[in-house]
Parts: C-alpha cells; sequence; structure tokens
C-alpha cells in the first residue's frame, strides 16, 4: 500500500522560491504528504487551505506536547484547516483536553486522567444538585408556623431561590469532610 500524497510542495533551494502545489482533499485545495510526515519529520508535509504555512511531522509533535498517536490523529483528521484550528476545535469540543495542573495536552475520550502527571479530567455538570421540592418549603414554614397558602409558598420559592448562591460555607464543609476523610494524609506532611 502506497502512501497518500495530494498535490506537490517543491522546497526552497538556491534562488528557486518554495512551491506549493494544492489538490482538492476532503473538504478543500491542500498539500499533504503521508510518506514525508511518517519516514522524514523535518521535511513539510502538509499545507492548509488558507495559507502558505508549512508544517512538518515535529511541528505535528510539538502541538501534541510530543504524543505521538495524537500527533498521528491530528495528521490523519487535517484535510484544509490549519493543525492549530483543529486541535482548538477538539479542546472546545471536549475530545482533547489540556490538564489544569501540568498544562499538557490529552486525549479525554480515551483516557479519564492527564497521560502525564495522572490529574483527573473535570467535568463542568456537578456531582452534586440540590433539588428541593414544594414540600419542603411547607415543612419549613409549619415550623416557622407560617399560614400555608399558595401565594405564601410562591413569597418562600421567591425569597429561597438564590439561598445557596455563597458558597463558602458549603465550600468549607466539603473541606471538613476531606480533612476527615484524609487525616492522616495531611498528618504526615
Amino acid at each position: 500500500m502506497g502512501y497518500l500524497v495530494v498535490g506537490k510542495y517543491t522546497p526552497v533551494e538556491g534562488d528557486m522560491p518554495e512551491v506549493i502545489e494544492r489538490e482538492y482533499y476532503g473538504q478543500g485545495m491542500i498539500f499533504k504528504d503521508e510518506e514525508a510526515y511518517k519516514e522524514h519529520p523535518d521535511r513539510v508535509c502538509y499545507v492548509p487551505e488558507l495559507s502558505d504555512s508549512t508544517y512538518t511531522r515535529e511541528d505535528f509533535l510539538n502541538l501534541c506536547d510530543g504524543n505521538v498517536e495524537m500527533a498521528d490523529e491530528l495528521f490523519d483528521n487535517c484535510n484544509w484547516q490549519h493543525p492549530e484550528s483543529l486541535v482548538e476545535d477538539w479542546v472546545v469540543n471536549g475530545e482533547w483536553e489540556k490538564c489544569e495542573r501540568c498544562g499538557v495536552l490529552f486525549d479525554c475520550q480515551m483516557h479519564d486522567s492527564c497521560t502525564n502527571c495522572g490529574y483527573p479530567v473535570l467535568t463542568d455538570k456537578p456531582w452534586y444538585v440540590e433539588k428541593w421540592h414544594e414540600e419542603d418549603l411547607i415543612a419549613a414554614m409549619e415550623k416557622a408556623r407560617a399560614h400555608i397558602t399558595r401565594e405564601n409558598l410562591d413569597k418562600m420559592k421567591a425569597a429561597c431561590k438564590d439561598i445557596f448562591e455563597d458558597k463558602t460555607s458549603r465550600n468549607e464543609m466539603l473541606e471538613d469532610k476531606a480533612r476527615e476523610l484524609f487525616e492522616e494524609v495531611w498528618m504526615c506532611q
């Protein structure tokens, strides 16, 4: 099986400028040379559609923090855009992630923690959600000996809507629980 070659690239030679001949591939007019990518890490292997920026295998590896599998995936999927744009798209869409602790890029679809330092993938979804029902409000109103009416219930809802916006005390409770669970770790430090 031969290597994929789309278009042609001739580097600067003597007084002759570089020549980029693009061909249509995937979604745009590009130059792409799989052999240069796989066998010659310092040769130009990719030129995107909208500029004359050139990329070598080393460039792909640098964009992927040296991760060969990710660099290969990035090269394989570039079909018109700049590799940096595709990396950004994948990060925004939650396919890849930059570790919050060490800053290394990793594939969070394949790994649930950073492949460099082990820091876990953090999700934007809350792990605990408080749900209050009208019965909860009625119980509190009864303890306060308030008259239970729809008007008073709606007033109570409105007053309690943002009651937990200040997370200070809840975060302190989490910290206390962490100390309780991991006390021996802190004692050793």
